[in-house]
């Protein structure tokens, strides 16, 4: 008797982001993108240059108001789901795709943690952390430094029009976003956690239409504050001390999620034996936000299941099946 294994080219596929988009041309397969109703004119600008490498249909733009997801995620002839976005949104995604049992990739939120221990560069360390982490942990010997040394960094940003020379940081992408973000800034207020920089509207662009915040640091939180467990998606970041390894580790993973994190130390060692105890799909030493296309990236906890990216990543996009060839006597 012979077996062999085969994997099947699913038929329609599905993927729901902000601003993400994978092709796999080896796949084979027909994807229909739908977008944040935010944001539909990038992501149409980027389907209509890549259309022309590809068969008619077989990549397509969709846009819509909040009832295409849903439509999307129910419809019997869509086969696989890849969605971008926030665990609330990923749990969405899940209920509706069940009703039809659809293979689903969800890649959620993170609340990415920034390890950084007393041996490193400061100053250098400070200029290339305060962006795209979540929450940082500073060594305690060294948190005041670093502290002093990230807000000096954060005061250089500019914030405004992003078609502007010179500006850094743009306005929160819509109204609902920035009232939740301005929620943390309330909490934080409220519980009298100390903001270091940051913090306010800044005047002369603050009004009704316009959804700018300062980039904030704050600190003296405790590890239950709403900013340490609950990841912001704005401008705003809140700072920690740790004294040791074994304090560290149990405090970083008490989250309910698991995409990424950094450690930024010298000791390389160290910095290998932080990263394997820490409760995430990706780990950076001395860098933070460095993805290619053929490492895989995947998310634990309710960071969403699945992979991206590599090998494993092209594998969520196929079926196996397994065939017994039984040769006539």
């Amino acid at each position: 008797m012979q077996k062999y294994k085969a994997n099947f080219k699913q038929a329609l596929l599905s993927e729901l982001f902000p601003g993400i988009i994978h092709i796999s041309p080896n796949q084979r397969k027909v994807t229909a993108t739908s977008n944040s109703p935010f944001t539909p004119y990038t992501l149409l600008a980027i389907v209509t240059l890549a259309q022309q490498f590809f068969p008619p249909g077989v990549l397509q733009a969709l846009s819509g108001d909040d009832a295409l997801g849903p439509w999307l995620t129910a419809h019997p002839l869509v086969e696989k789901i890849s969605f971008t976005g926030s665990t609330f949104t990923g749990k969405k995604v899940m209920q509706s795709t069940a009703g039809t049992m659809k293979r689903i990739t969800l890649e959620l939120g993170g609340n990415d943690p920034a390890i950084v221990f007393d041996d490193v560069d400061i100053e250098g360390t400070a200029q290339k952390i305060c962006m795209c982490v979540k929450r940082i942990y500073v060594h305690s010997s060294v948190y005041t430094v670093f502290r002093d040394a990230i807000a000096r960094a954060v005061n250089k940003f500019s914030v405004g029009n992003g078609l502007d020379p010179g500006v850094t940081h743009g306005p929160v992408q819509n109204a609902l976003q920035y009232s939740n973000v301005r929620e943390f800034l309330i909490d934080a207020e409220k519980e009298g956690q100390h903001v270091v920089v940051g913090g306010e509207i800044p005047p002369e662009l603050g009004s009704a239409q316009n959804y700018f915040i300062n980039p904030t640091i704050i600190d003296e939180l405790h590890d239950e504050a709403r900013l340490v467990v609950e990841e912001p998606f704005g401008p705003v970041l809140p700072l920690l001390s740790f004294d040791t390894e074994e304090d560290l580790i149990p405090r970083v993973n008490a989250t309910r999620t698991g995409l990424a994190a950094s450690v930024w130390t010298t000791d390389l060692i160290r910095g290998r034996r932080v990263a394997e105890n820490l409760e995430v799909g990706t780990v950076w030493i001395n860098r933070h936000l460095g993805l290619k296309p053929g490492i895989p990236f995947a998310g634990w906890k309710e960071s969403g299941f699945g992979c991206e990216f590599g090998k494993d990543g092209l594998q969520e996009w196929c079926r196996a099946k397994v065939i017994f060839l039984q040769k006539s006597k």
